[in-house]
């Protein structure tokens, strides 16, 4: 598998969603949408799990009609530096890192914006709090 790792900056706003979502789902995995601007790398919006997500203490699935609302809310307010970049994901405990099904599951979800004429990558933040 080729991987690369490259840095993203992310907003105040994007990343106290993160940590707030994070705190409230805590015990249980969850995550959210990375919406921003590939070239610059920079993520502005990081979503929620969205109402029909599947939370558990070992799984996650977001929602993806919530995920691609929130896109096309943030294309009309960005214009067309929106893009969608990934998920970030919370593993409640010690697990640091993506699991083989957190990226089977990253490689579905990227197929799926894809075919919504998206191209972007996928992105893992791994938030742990003990």
């Amino acid at each position: 598998m080729n991987s690369s790792i490259e840095i993203f900056r992310i907003t105040k706003h994007a990343h106290q969603q993160i940590i707030e979502e994070s705190r409230k789902s805590f015990g249980i995995e969850t995550g959210g949408i990375l919406i921003g601007d590939l070239e610059q790398k920079f993520i502005f919006e990081a979503g929620g799990p969205g109402p029909k997500a599947k939370k558990a203490a070992a799984h996650f699935s977001p929602d993806v009609k919530h995920d691609q609302a929130l896109l096309d809310r943030a294309k009309k307010e960005y214009g067309d530096s929106a893009a969608f970049l990934g998920y970030w994901h919370r593993h409640p405990g010690s697990l640091d890192q993506p699991s083989g099904g957190d990226l089977a599951q990253a490689r579905e979800l990227l197929r799926k914006f894809k075919k919504g004429g998206d191209h972007g990558c996928v992105l893992s933040i791994i938030t742990t709090l003990q």
